[in-house]
């Protein structure tokens, strides 16, 4: 489904894909969730409130420099 959504777009959408065989289990908010890493980001999209957080602001905070947030 996603490669046809991607190709349907011309190039105006990029599909990531989660990597399942890495997921863990997480709580972002009250509720235990599973969480899933893709190449760009940190996601829990099956149940709400759904989570993204971009893994390049993610590697900025580890790291010890300061984010512009």
């Amino acid at each position: 489904f996603t490669e046809k959504v991607a190709e349907a777009s011309e190039g105006r959408v990029d599909v990531d894909i989660p990597f399942r065989e890495i997921c863990f289990q997480g709580v972002p908010f009250r509720t235990n969730v599973l969480l899933q890493p893709t190449t760009e980001c940190l996601v829990h999209l099956t149940d709400l409130p759904f989570l993204v957080v971009p893994t390049n602001r993610h590697r900025n905070r580890t790291s010890g420099t300061r984010s512009g947030c």
